[in-house]
């Protein structure tokens, strides 16, 4: 029971992780900024960046042939990098591929007339006698990210999911159910530097994460609640630049390293 309960455990942090009401524009990015993207994302023309369709978000620019590359450290002090590239790239839908030297995932992404959303609830992965579980995303409502159009500071929006997962540890099934609500907001635009270099108009997306989940083990049920709050600094031609993921179990930051 100890050992199930250390999965338990480790199960809910890696969902963690994964732990003004003015309408100001969201306009063009000034000179210096600009010239801090091209240096960063080469001399590919906008025309052959952006995806047809519903996928064009430059907050987000889905570009083939091009890698970022993120610095993660989490609470207690390990440090680890992944990269992001994108294949797959139609008016429709893309597929975001997440590598480190510990995994390999394919995020799928949907392209609608609100913006971008993962059609499967996706977190990096966590490690240890948590690789055994089977995660099903069962509904999504909402987006993560809103259409280019309504990049405002001020702007709302809230994302949901269900999701439900199994593991078996001495032969018995634990089930897990979760209700994951995530309530964002476009609070500032600022400057923001990271080891990629210093970004003058980053936008500054607040969410709180709330995970309200049931267990089931050897025929009882317990429940668990937990609440992440997320601050994420997008820029225009760049995407995600920082991170900051903050639970009750510490702070973990993901800064961009470099775009090529």
């Amino acid at each position: 029971m100890k050992k199930i309960f250390t999965i338990l455990i480790i199960f809910m942090a890696a969902l963690l992780i994964a732990c003004n009401t003015t309408k100001e524009k969201v306009g063009d990015s000034s000179k210096n900024n600009q010239a801090i993207q091209e240096s960063s994302v080469g001399e590919e023309s906008k025309e052959e960046s952006k995806p047809a369709g519903l996928c064009y978000n430059p907050y987000f620019p889905v570009k083939p042939n091009t890698t970022w590359t993120y610095r993660v450290h989490c609470p207690g002090g390990d440090d680890y990098e992944y990269t992001s590239s994108f294949s797959g790239i139609n008016e429709k839908s893309f597929v975001e591929k997440l590598i480190s030297s510990e995994f390999l995932i394919d995020v799928n992404w949907l392209c609608n007339n609100d913006g971008l959303v993962q059609s499967d609830y996706s977190e990096l992965p966590f490690e240890g006698e948590s690789e055994g579980f089977e995660i099903t995303t069962e509904s999504y409502e909402g987006v993560i990210l809103p259409s280019y159009d309504q990049w405002v500071v001020g702007h709302k929006w809230d994302t949901k999911y269900k999701v439900g997962a199994t593991f078996t540890v001495e032969s018995e099934e634990m089930a897990f159910d979760s209700d994951i609500f995530i309530a964002n907001e476009i609070i500032s635009i600022e400057p923001v530097t990271v080891p990629s270099g210093t970004y003058t108009d980053a936008i500054k997306i607040n969410s709180k994460k709330t995970i309200n989940q049931e267990t089931k083990i050897e025929g009882s049920s317990m429940s668990f609640s937990a609440v992440s709050d997320i601050s994420s600094w997008y820029v225009e031609g760049i995407g995600l630049v920082k991170k900051v993921s903050k639970s009750e179990c510490g702070a973990t930051l993901v800064e961009l390293l470099s775009v090529e």
